[in-house]
């Protein structure tokens, strides 16, 4: 027995669609909470090696590899949403096929409905902050 008919098609396309594009403020909201966390942590970080003196070369080497373990684990958790985030958009955009929004006159007479897009990803940039903050940790070590 055929569940999916042309009455219910429109609707489950449509809650679909809906879940998807929940899930990708879902994850700008989950990616933008790793960064300020790890931005806080890195100012905490920073500030409490600023205010001591740490003197011994074995402790510095033990808090850089705290520090980059800190960073990597950041960086992989901002990775794999981007990996996630680039397996949402192709839903959408085979979602945004199927209900003909990219189809001319479908919706709007000789328009598409939809605006020409493209992927804009945000990874490498977290990249940059990540890394910049691991390096300034360092730095801020053996200064």
């Amino acid at each position: 027995m055929k569940l999916v008919n042309e009455n219910n098609k429109i609707e489950i396309l449509k809650m679909y669609f809906e879940n998807q594009t929940n899930l990708l403020r879902f994850l700008t909201q989950i990616d933008l909470q790793i960064l300020t966390g790890y931005l806080t942590l890195q100012l905490f970080f920073g500030s409490w090696i600023a205010t001591r003196e740490v003197a011994d070369f074995s402790t510095k080497v033990g808090l850089i590899i705290i520090n980059i373990t800190i960073s990597f684990a950041a960086g992989k958790l901002l990775y794999n949403n981007y990996r996630r985030r680039i397996e949402v958009a192709e839903t959408v955009r085979n979602l945004n096929e199927a209900l003909e929004f990219g189809q001319k006159g479908t919706y709007l007479a000789e328009k598409v409905l939809n605006a020409p897009t493209r992927f804009r990803p945000w990874w490498y940039w977290y990249i940059v902050i990540v890394s910049s903050g691991a390096l300034a940790i360092s730095i801020l070590l053996f200064s």
